[in-house]
């Protein structure tokens, strides 16, 4: 399975797992992150969420395909809410589908469209990040 942190530019950026179990990713406070504002660049957020709602499929897909699935995003649609400042976290969920679904349909058709909402939270738990990624998903072999 792809590990998400360890993509090169999510790598680069130090996306890491969350510390706190009610979130998926995190981005620590670092001033290379910072805008002429001295908020948070909109395109750390934007790296963070894109990193979110792929984790979540990876992780939401079963073990006996995942190292099959390819996920390629599509289309987003954004809205920048707060001023973002601090360390950033994640959340991110399956619009208006099931993985049971998802996954019945990747394997009969070997093709999926999924979006998944993505949230992104600063340490006073504002939401400050909205999101909704389109995902093409292909199941190899």
């Amino acid at each position: 399975m792809i590990d998400i942190t360890k993509v090169p530019f999510n790598k680069f950026l130090g996306i890491s797992l969350a510390n706190n179990p009610e979130y998926l990713l995190q981005l620590d406070a670092r001033e290379e992150y910072t805008n002429h504002l001295g908020t948070v660049h909109a395109a750390a957020l934007f790296t963070l969420a894109e990193g979110s709602g792929a984790q979540l499929l990876l992780k939401s897909f079963p073990e006996e395909i995942i190292d099959n699935v390819i996920p390629v995003l599509r289309k987003v649609e954004v809205s920048y809410k707060k001023p973002a400042m601090g360390v950033i976290v994640s959340t991110a969920s399956l619009k208006d589908t099931t993985i049971d679904l998802v996954t019945e349909q990747l394997l009969s058709k070997k093709r999926v469209s999924i979006v998944t909402p993505v949230d992104l939270f600063d340490e006073s738990k504002t939401k400050v990040f909205s999101a909704n990624f389109e995902w093409f998903v292909v199941l190899k072999n």
